[in-house]
């Protein structure tokens, strides 16, 4: 079984920067991708250096007595904290996926190109973001930028996946350092990143939202007053501390990250990693994963499969092939029948299975603004409301909840861009 939201969100987390508290990760060695985020690394750098005049300049290249931390502080404080972002983001990103795929941990079916397009919007964010740059609420670290996009390029796999199983945010440190909020708990803000370390930024319907400081071990929990995330968890209108060591209770079956729960045996564990041991109904792999594993046996978790590839079962092949799901098919996964072909056991590629058809038949997604599939089925990019399908929500678009926009996120009616906030 390859795991999906659980995982993914975990290592979103490890590849995240800023306003998510993450890191990225790294591969060894380095590709045409990540030679030009360095290149981009010495721009950055160099902006802030001009900004901050010469003298500012000197320093950052040892060229006075001034500090390590006086030349940061320079920099830092007179670069255009809106522009070096925007092109760090692009650099962090290109580097970030093409280290990334030197590791042998395919996630999510992305391939390079969607890998960079999905981080570097992740972390531009939004009108919001460039806002609370230019007003100083977010602080721009050029300095940081410049290690992060080093460390992408010295770390090894081996140091990101000790990372992704036991140290979260530890493979490369900097690069939770480069977007850093400025606001104490208690103050006005319109962007997740904005709060200061130990709070986040809780909106209501509308924006602005406000800094509440995480709730510790055993104090009162609530929407409003949320619990540190990954370490504990709101449980009986108090803070429980999630169990960080393997083997240990499951609490609301969850476990502090980057653990997660095995709901079998109700402790938690740590996800599988390539060739790691993993059962079909437990023990599980990484996304991008799946478990090798005949069934009711244990097994390894491999890579999903492409067309082609042998197989156990459906599981083991690539759900996001570009005709589909890939089914497996007399042991190799193959693009399963399409509309108007019977059903391959009872499921289908780039469609339904309608099992009240005699053979059951495969129907293509309806089109948007018909009836949902079976009252409830849409398409990819669709939703089902109101009994009809409809495209997921753009930012600013109405929404009734997070299920019907692109962003996952809806706030007093509108969707918002990228789950950024209420704001923008």
């Amino acid at each position: 079984m390859n795991l999906g939201t659980g995982a993914a969100a975990s290592l979103a987390m490890l590849l995240s920067v800023g306003c998510s508290q993450g890191t990225s990760a790294a591969g060894n060695p380095p590709q045409a991708g990540a030679t030009a985020g360095m290149d981009a690394a010495a721009a950055v750098a160099g902006s802030a250096d001009s900004a901050a005049g010469p003298d500012a300049a000197d320093s950052a290249a040892g060229g006075s007595e001034a500090t390590s931390a006086d030349a940061t502080a320079a920099d830092s404080d007179s670069v255009d904290s809106t522009a070096a972002s925007s092109q760090w983001c692009g650099a962090w990103a290109q580097a970030t996926c093409a280290l990334w795929t030197q590791c042998p941990l395919a996630v999510g079916g992305q391939n390079l190109a969607q890998c960079q397009q999905n981080l570097q919007k992740e972390c531009q964010g939004s009108a919001a973001l460039d806002q609370a740059l230019a007003a100083g609420r977010i602080k721009f670290d050029a300095a940081k930028a410049a290690q992060c996009l080093e460390g992408l390029q010295k770390t090894s796999c081996p140091a990101l996946y000790q990372a992704m199983t036991s140290q979260p945010g530890a493979a490369v440190a900097a690069c939770a350092q480069v977007l850093v909020g400025q606001q104490p708990a208690g103050a006005a803000c319109t962007h997740v990143g904005e709060c200061a370390a130990g709070a986040q930024c809780v909106f209501g319907a509308s924006c602005p939202g406000k800094c509440q400081a995480w709730s510790k071990v055993n104090q009162p929990c609530s929407a409003q007053a949320p619990c540190e995330p990954g370490v504990a968890t709101c449980s009986g209108g108090s803070c429980a501390a999630l169990a960080s060591a393997v083997g240990g209770k499951c609490i609301d079956y969850q476990c502090a990250l980057p653990l997660y729960c095995n709901v079998a045996t109700g402790t938690c564990a740590q996800l599988g990693l390539a060739d790691a041991p993993c059962t079909a109904s437990g023990q599980l792999c990484w996304a991008g994963l799946t478990c090798f594993a005949p069934a009711g046996q244990s097994g390894t978790c491999k890579p999903l499969g492409v067309k082609g590839s042998a197989c156990l079962s459906h599981a083991n092949c690539n759900p996001l092939g570009p005709q589909g799901a890939l089914l497996c098919i007399g042991g190799t996964c193959q693009v399963g029948p399409g509309p108007g072909a019977p059903c391959f056991d009872w499921q289908c590629s780039g469609g339904w299975c309608d099992s009240t058809a005699l053979p059951p038949t495969c129907q293509g997604w309806p089109a948007l603004g018909k009836p949902c599939a079976l009252g409830a089925l849409c398409g990819p990019g669709a939703v089902c409301s109101s009994g009809l399908c409809k495209a997921l929500g753009a930012a600013g678009q109405p929404c009734l909840s997070g299920s019907e926009c692109l962003s996952g996120a809806c706030y007093g009616g509108t969707c918002a861009a990228g789950g950024k906030g209420p704001c923008g």
